[in-house]
């Protein structure tokens, strides 16, 4: 683009959000209350959806913290010391586990009932996280891409079938959510 084309284009949004600005003012020049003057500030409006965003960020980084598989060992030692102890032998979650990437892999479509059977079985923190221990990193369905088992669930299921699986871990106690 030319330099002409590009001061015509800057003059011309110049004089749009002049007529913008005068379209907002009373007949005296004022704004007429301070939440107009205030919103008609662009500086504001990236400083809400700045101050948002970040706050989106640190919310996901939190939630995704807990459902690591580096996470797993510290957050069994955690639950250990507030008195939980695992429901079954470490066989039985790697067999748990093997179950839901079945579900997940080798069904035509997704075997959402086999997902939610695991999870009905979960009694507290310590069996997700030995869970989650259990399952690994494993190739994605159609990748050649190793994933933790949150990531295969977020591929595999859809929003109502998630909030399915975290409503079974929020009835028992459970904090964790996928």
């Amino acid at each position: 683009m030319s330099k002409t084309a590009l001061l015509a284009a800057g003059a011309f949004a110049a004089g749009k959000a002049r007529e913008a600005k005068r379209a907002t003012e009373n007949e005296s020049g004022k704004f007429t209350s301070l939440k107009e003057a205030t919103l008609n500030k662009p500086l504001v409006w990236l400083t809400i959806l700045g101050v948002g965003a970040y706050a989106l960020y640190k919310l996901g980084s939190a939630i995704g913290k807990k459902l690591t598989l580096s996470n797993a060992d510290a957050d069994i030692r955690s639950a250990q010391k507030t008195g939980e102890t695992a429901s079954y032998s470490s066989a039985t979650y790697s067999q748990l586990a093997d179950k839901i990437y079945a579900a997940v892999m080798y069904t035509w479509g997704t075997d959402e009932q086999a997902i939610y059977d695991v999870f009905n079985l979960m009694k507290n923190n310590i069996d997700v996280a030995l869970l989650i221990k259990a399952f690994g990193k494993r190739r994605l369905e159609f990748s050649t891409q190793d994933a933790e088992l949150g990531a295969h669930l977020s591929n595999d299921l859809d929003s109502t079938e998630i909030a399915k699986i975290n409503s079974i871990l929020s009835s028992k106690g459970i904090t964790y959510r996928f």
